[in-house]
């Protein structure tokens, strides 16, 4: 728990930064932190939706929902502020997104 905060709390610093640099940082960090919680433990297997193990959707728990949530507002205040801080927070996430590292229930918050 003490990591998870000062984790979130760096990324924070990071993102609120007036330094481009430390912002691309804060927004790479965002952006791993949220692939990584798609993809950790916290996510309960769904149901299946047809025949085949192909067909089961990883749900998100509500805890890493919520913790997602928070980053994604955070990404886009970060990113409202300064065009190179959108276009890298977007680069990132088309990174996730092209390696199909990002959930489609992940995807629709970002929208």
């Amino acid at each position: 728990a003490n990591i998870d905060q000062a984790l979130s709390i760096l990324i924070r610093k990071e993102l609120t930064h007036p330094d481009p640099r430390y912002q691309r940082l804060g927004i790479v960090g965002a952006t791993t932190v949220i692939r990584l919680l798609a993809d950790s433990n916290e996510c309960s297997r769904g149901t299946p939706s047809g025949a085949g193990a192909s067909s089961i959707i990883p749900a998100l728990s509500p805890v890493a929902s919520q913790k997602i949530d928070e980053l994604i507002k955070l990404l886009r205040i970060a990113s409202s502020n300064q065009l190179t801080s959108a276009r890298h927070m977007y680069e990132e996430l088309s990174f996730c997104f092209a390696n199909a590292q990002i959930q489609s229930e992940i995807a629709n918050k970002i929208r």
